[in-house]
């Protein structure tokens, strides 16, 4: 085996004094490299939010109002969508940069060997909490209710939930950002400063602003299980690609289950029961 001339030697040295808590981590990136993929997001996202209005108005919708269309589900989800890609091109060039190890080797892609236990995993978690949340309090309707009003939205929803959403999130969350919280702060702090913004963004999504939280508070923790376990299995293994193909695995039953309870999303009404 040949050793990469690029990659730091662990030596019996250097482990013995490496403080408690602490990690090997250590991106070609830093915490400014950080802030600025967070505000490339945003502002691909208002750009895409705009420009996606317009082609869609062009196309289907001349005599509607510019904000009304830009209201429309499908069109705010399909320029979120192209944020994401816009956004993990940025994070190319950012992982690329300063490092001539390539993309895979800085963001620590590391494809797992036995990559259908993680597969396995994200349909474990799935089930078991799936079957968590029947016990739960649980929010009555969500944000999310509205793609499934129509056939064409839960499918469009379903698929980009099952690949781009899970690689986006988790080369920001578990690539990006939780290497340079464990360089800076250690394996500990970094794994919860890494799951609790992952769980925050998902919030909006998931309450029900008609219901007190002290009454559909499991969602929160469900999704709390889930942004721990995925970063706890980054910190341990060392992968990226173990935590997105849990990540898949885990959205993709999601929707399996709910593609099969619905008869492949033509009868949307049994989503709620």
């Amino acid at each position: 085996m040949f050793q990469n001339p690029d990659l730091p030697v662990a030596t019996p040295e250097s482990l013995a004094i490496r403080p408690p808590g602490k990690t090997d981590e250590n991106p070609p990136w830093n915490g400014w490299d950080v802030v600025s993929i967070v505000l490339v997001t945003f502002g691909t996202l208002m750009v895409s939010l705009l420009l996606v209005t317009a082609v869609t108005r062009r196309i289907a919708f001349a005599h509607t109002p510019f904000m009304l269309v830009m209201g429309f589900p499908l069109v705010a989800f399909g320029a979120q969508m192209l944020a994401y890609v816009l956004t993990l091109g940025f994070m190319f060039t950012t992982a690329t940069r300063h490092s001539s190890v390539g993309f895979a080797t800085a963001v620590r892609w590391n494809w797992p060997r036995p990559w259908a236990l993680y597969v396995l995993l994200g349909v474990a978690f799935c089930i078991v909490l799936q079957l968590l949340a029947n016990v739960l309090p649980m929010p009555h309707k969500s944000e999310m209710d509205i793609f499934f009003q129509t056939p064409l939205r839960a499918w469009i929803l379903s698929l980009c939930g099952m690949s781009l959403v899970p690689l986006f999130e988790e080369m920001f969350f578990r690539g990006f950002l939780y290497p340079v919280l464990a360089r800076r702060l250690g394996l500990v702090l970094a794994v919860i400063l890494t799951a609790v913004p992952f769980v925050m963004i998902h919030v909006p999504q998931l309450e029900d602003p008609k219901m007190a939280f002290a009454k559909s508070w499991g969602a929160i923790l469900v999704i709390s299980i889930i942004g721990f376990a995925l970063t706890i299995v980054r910190a341990v293994k060392k992968s990226v690609a173990a935590g997105v193909l849990m990540h898949m695995a885990y959205n993709g039953f999601t929707s399996v289950l709910a593609i099969y309870s619905t008869g492949g999303f033509r009868h949307l009404e049994r989503i709620t029961h």
